[in-house]
C-alpha cells in the first residue's frame, strides 16, 4: 500500500503553488483520494500502474453510481491534475473523452427582485454581504475575504486582493453597498481591523455557507418564486444586466475577473423580455416584396 497522505501533501503544494484556493484543493483533493482508494482496493493498482482504461473503468463506475456527466467531468478535471502534477504524466485525452453535459442557463434576479431579497435580511452584515454579490459582481470567496482597505469610496471602486487564481483586480462599487457596509461597520461593537466581514473560522473569516444559508433564507422569505437561484447567479445577474445596458464585453470581462473573453459571454443571458425589441429577418423580407 503506497503512503496517500503524502501523496495528497505533494498534490496539495502543487496546487497552491499554481493559486488555487482552499476549497478548490479540498476537492481535488477528496475526488482524488477516493480515486485512488478505489484503485487500490478494487482494481488493486498502485498510482503509477494506472493507465487510461482504468480511468474509463472508472467512469463507468460513476455513471452505475448515477453520477452526472458534469459531476464525472469535474472529477477526471482533478485526475488529470494529479496525473500531471504528482506523477508527472498525461493522461490521453483521446481515450477519455470529456462527456457531453448540458449547462442550462442560472436563473437570473432582475434588480427589482434583487431589492425585495435584500428587503428580506435582517442581519445587517449578511445584508451588505450578499449586495456585493449583484452589485460588484463578486465571487462568495471574494467577499468573505474584503478588506477594509478594499473599500475606496473617492473612486466608488473595490479592489479584490488575490482573487481566483491569485489575482488582483478593480470592480465597480455600488452605492448602495457602500451605505449598507457603512451601516454595517457602525453596528460592530468590535470593529474588524483588517477583513470587512470577520467570522469564526480558523483565519478569523465568515464561513462560505453561512453566507450561503443567509442568501437562501432571503430568496423564500422574499417570494419571488425563484428558490432555484444560487448565489452565483448574483455575479451573472451582474454581468448580463450591465451588457444589457450597453457597457462594453471587454470592461465587463474586467470587472469579473475574466482571462478570457469567452468565460465572459457564458455569463451572459437574454430573458424573454429582452427580445421584444428583435425583429425577425423573414419579417422584414416581407417589406420588400
Amino acid at each position: 500500500m503506497f503512503d496517500i497522505k503524502e501523496d495528497m501533501e505533494r498534490f496539495d503544494m502543487a496546487l497552491w503553488l499554481r493559486n488555487y484556493s482552499a476549497a478548490t484543493r479540498m476537492k481535488y483533493i477528496r475526488v482524488v483520494r477516493e480515486f485512488l482508494i478505489i484503485m487500490n482496493n478494487v482494481r488493486h493498482k498502485l498510482p503509477g500502474e494506472i493507465n487510461e482504461f482504468d480511468i474509463l473503468w472508472y467512469i463507468n463506475l460513476l455513471l452505475a453510481w448515477n453520477i452526472t456527466n458534469r459531476t464525472i467531468n469535474s472529477y477526471m478535471s482533478s485526475i488529470y491534475w494529479y496525473f500531471k502534477f504528482v506523477l508527472k504524466t498525461k493522461i490521453n485525452r483521446y481515450i477519455i473523452p470529456s462527456l457531453y453535459a448540458e449547462h442550462p442557463p442560472p436563473v437570473l434576479l432582475s434588480l427589482s427582485e434583487f431589492k425585495r431579497v435584500l428587503a428580506s435580511i435582517d442581519d445587517i452584515k449578511y445584508k451588505a454581504m450578499i449586495s456585493f454579490g449583484y452589485g460588484s459582481g463578486l465571487r462568495i470567496s471574494e467577499i468573505i475575504n474584503l478588506r477594509i482597505q478594499s473599500i475606496d469610496s473617492t473612486n466608488m471602486v473595490v479592489k479584490v486582493f488575490r482573487g481566483k487564481r491569485g489575482k488582483d483586480r478593480y470592480t465597480v462599487l455600488s452605492h448602495e453597498s457602500l451605505n449598507l457596509a457603512r451601516q454595517y461597520f457602525k453596528s460592530c461593537k468590535q470593529k474588524p481591523a483588517i477583513f470587512l466581514f470577520p467570522g469564526n473560522d480558523k483565519n478569523g473569516l465568515t464561513r462560505p455557507y453561512q453566507v450561503r444559508k443567509a442568501f437562501k433564507q432571503a430568496l423564500i422569505k422574499s417570494g419571488i418564486g425563484k428558490t432555484e437561484v444560487r448565489f452565483h447567479s448574483l455575479r451573472h445577474s451582474f454581468a448580463t444586466d450591465l451588457i444589457n445596458a450597453g457597457y462594453n464585453l471587454y470592461d465587463v470581462r474586467s470587472l469579473l475577473g475574466h482571462s478570457s473573453a469567452n468565460m465572459t459571454i457564458e455569463y451572459v443571458h437574454r430573458s424573454p423580455q429582452d427580445l421584444n425589441g428583435f425583429e425577425s429577418p423573414l419579417d422584414g423580407l416581407k417589406k420588400t416584396l
